[in-house]
């Protein structure tokens, strides 16, 4: 299974590298912060014994949608509109899964929310 964090961490460098301004010390280390949320929540999607391992690739498939949608609002090609309304429905979607199966995931997905938007878009 590709790791969220993986994809994500590279679009996020990406946008920065494309940008004439030099992030903070501030930026860098709020979008660490970020991005170890993401990380965690990862991990413990992974390590969930509640989910079976379809309902992992069926995850990972939603993931990889917002990835596209992700790239393509880098390039321009998707507006910020689109990719909110994919994010959304995947965050929906998880957290009645959470939900159903773990609860304590819902609980860390709603948490993480922010953050993952913020590396989504690159803020």
């Amino acid at each position: 299974m590709k790791s969220i964090t993986g994809i994500l961490i590279p679009v996020v460098f990406l946008v920065a590298a494309t940008t004439a301004a030099v992030p903070a010390a501030a930026d860098i280390q709020r979008l660490d912060q970020e991005i170890q949320v993401a990380e965690s929540l990862e991990q413990a999607i992974r390590d969930s014994e509640k989910l079976s391992f379809f309902t992992k690739l069926t995850i990972q498939d939603r993931y990889n949608e917002l990835e596209d949608a992700a790239i393509g609002f880098r390039r321009g090609d998707v507006p910020e509109y689109d990719l909110r309304e994919i994010f959304d429905a995947a965050m929906i979607w998880l957290e009645q899964l959470f939900a159903q199966s773990d609860p304590r995931l819902r609980t860390q997905l709603v948490l993480a929310r922010p953050a993952l938007w913020k590396i989504a878009t690159g803020e």
